[in-house]
C-alpha cells in the first residue's frame, strides 16, 4: 500500500500528473509500493524514455514486477518492436514473460508481424483467448478483426459470452456486414 502523500510524492519527482495518474486506476493505492514504484519508474522513464503522459494513462504498469518488465522489453527489442508502439500500451510490459512469447509467437505465426504492430496491446492477451475468438469463426475480410476482439474480451470492453449472442442474433444474421470489431 501506498498513501496518497508518498504517490504525490513521487509523481512530483518524475513530473507525472497525480489527478491523471489516479483517474485512470484507483488500485494503485492498494498495490503500490514507494520502492517499486520508483524502480519502474526509473527504468521506464531513464532507460526507456517513456513520456510521463504515457504512464498516466497505465498506472497500473506502476504496481508491477520491474523484472518483468525489463524482460518483456528487451524480448520486444530483440523482435524489433518499436518502443513508441509499446509506449502506448505499458500494459504490454507487464505480461508475464513467458506468457508474452508465447503470444507473441502465435500471432506472429497465425497473423503477421504487421498485426504485432498494428495491435500491440495484443500481446497483454493470452493465446487461450485468442483461440476462442477465433473459435468463433467469424467472417473477416481480414482476420484480424480476431484480434481487436480478443483485446476487448482481456481489457473487460465484453466478453466471449457476448460476441456469441451477437453472432447468434436476427441482426448479424441479416447484417453481416455490419459487424465490425469495434461493435
Amino acid at each position: 500500500m501506498i498513501s496518497e502523500q508518498k504517490l504525490k510524492e513521487i509523481c512530483e519527482n518524475y513530473n507525472i500528473n497525480f489527478e491523471n495518474l489516479i483517474k485512470m486506476n484507483q488500485n494503485i493505492f492498494d498495490f503500490g509500493n514507494y520502492k517499486e514504484i520508483c524502480q519502474v519508474l526509473d527504468y521506464l522513464r531513464e532507460k526507456l524514455g517513456v513520456k510521463p503522459s504515457n504512464i498516466e494513462k497505465c498506472p497500473s504498469i506502476l504496481y508491477r514486477n520491474v523484472s518483468n518488465i525489463e524482460s518483456n522489453y528487451e524480448f520486444l527489442k530483440g523482435k524489433n518492436i518499436q518502443i513508441k508502439n509499446v509506449e502506448s500500451c505499458l500494459h504490454v510490459l507487464s505480461s508475464e514473460p513467458e506468457e508474452l512469447k508465447k503470444t507473441f509467437e502465435y500471432v506472429k505465426e497465425n497473423y503477421g508481424e504487421k498485426s504485432i504492430e498494428s495491435n500491440t496491446s495484443i500481446l497483454a492477451v493470452g493465446v487461450d483467448i485468442i483461440e476462442s475468438v477465433e473459435n468463433l469463426n467469424i467472417e473477416w475480410k481480414n482476420k484480424n478483426g480476431n484480434l481487436a476482439i480478443a483485446v476487448g474480451i482481456e481489457f473487460g470492453a465484453t466478453n466471449l459470452e457476448n460476441v456469441e449472442k451477437i453472432l447468434s442474433s436476427q441482426e448479424y444474421k441479416d447484417h453481416p456486414e455490419l459487424f465490425t470489431s469495434t461493435t
